[in-house]
């Protein structure tokens, strides 16, 4: 049975590691893969249906120089790797692709980044 509220971000596995998570991370996750909108008409409205990357935005990590290095090392990298964000309520979202670090302070070792499934989240819900 899937809880109601998913909660704050309990771990994060990436290409096969585990990373420490920020007790504060607050993940957007794009659980669609099409963006919707409507286009005006003389009559009904014509619903627009664009794909999209089904992304995982605000995950924040705390690292050491060699984690931070790993984490370099993954999102230059060509390949999909695989990636698992943890919830609180358990529930983890699995993925084939890549990363992207949209920022390191290095007063307290924090880096944010955004996963981006090659395909879609295949999710495993508590």
């Amino acid at each position: 049975m899937s809880s109601d509220v998913t909660g704050t971000l309990r771990g994060f596995n990436g290409g096969g590691q585990d990373f420490r998570v920020a007790a504060d991370a607050n993940v957007t996750l794009v659980p669609s893969k099409y963006e919707n909108s409507r286009i005006p008409n003389s009559g009904k409205s014509m619903r627009k249906m664009v794909a999209r990357i089904m992304s995982a935005d605000g995950v924040v990590l705390t690292v050491n120089k060699d984690e931070l290095a790993d984490l370099k090392a993954q999102a230059e990298s060509l390949d999909d790797l695989s990636y698992t964000i943890t919830f609180a309520s358990k529930d983890e979202y699995k993925c084939e692709g890549s990363i992207e670090i949209t920022g390191y302070e290095s007063e307290e070792g924090r880096v944010s980044l955004r996963v981006d499934p090659a395909e879609e989240w295949d999710p495993k819900l508590a």
